[in-house]
């Protein structure tokens, strides 16, 4: 399964979030750091998702331990001028 599969399962198809699609290299591995594009109706989605907890509609789609998890750091960087998370 590809990066963008999962993500079509578990993610944008319960949040109905239908514009989304993702680069693939020539081997048809997708390219999950930077390749995924959206509406930025389905941006808006994602972003209340996150501010309800990873729930949608009445469901939990994703843990709110999850949710908070990733957006707080994970690595702190010695130079430069950001952290990172999950990205």
């Amino acid at each position: 399964m590809t990066a963008y599969e999962f993500g079509k399962q578990y993610l944008f198809d319960p949040l109905s979030m239908d514009s989304v699609s993702c680069g693939s290299d020539a081997q048809g591995i997708s390219d999950g750091g930077n390749g995924f594009s959206m509406s930025v109706y389905d941006m808006l989605k994602l972003g209340q998702f996150y501010l309800d907890g990873g729930m949608w509609l009445g469901e939990q789609i994703v843990s709110s331990s999850w949710v908070d998890a990733s957006t707080s750091i994970q690595f702190e960087r010695s130079t430069g001028t950001a952290d990172y998370g999950y990205q």
